[in-house]
């Protein structure tokens, strides 16, 4: 899986996660804390059996855990340029996600792939 993959549905479960309490759903999954945690921080990627009891447990189709790749409305060439003239390189990062409606390590993660962090 790529680490896009990874950051990609880490951010689908943290948005189904939302305030409620990781602990519960560990238990109630059965489930370790790491395991949950390594998720969340697209450390690893679960299996599809674990994506399927997780969809279960929120309500979802699995789809909405994995579905979709990522879509960027800027080319690399785009992003490359307005990366590299700005004087606040961190400021961009959250602005290019943004302009391209992603979350902020997607975004980060492409400027690593593209060489420019």
């Amino acid at each position: 899986m790529s680490s896009q993959d990874k950051i990609l549905f880490a951010h689908k479960l943290e948005l189904l996660i939302g305030k409620s309490d990781k602990k519960k759903i560990c238990t109630d999954l059965n489930i370790k804390d790491e395991t949950l945690l390594d998720w969340l921080r697209a450390r690893k990627y679960p299996t599809k059996q674990s994506i399927n009891k997780l969809a279960e447990y929120f309500g979802v189709n699995p789809n909405k855990l994995i579905g979709d790749t990522v879509h960027w409305y800027m080319s690399d060439e785009e992003i490359i340029k307005n990366y590299q003239k700005a004087e606040n390189k961190k400021a961009q990062i959250g602005i290019l996600a943004d302009l391209n409606d992603l979350p902020f390590k997607i975004v980060k993660q492409k400027l690593i792939d593209l060489g420019l962090i």
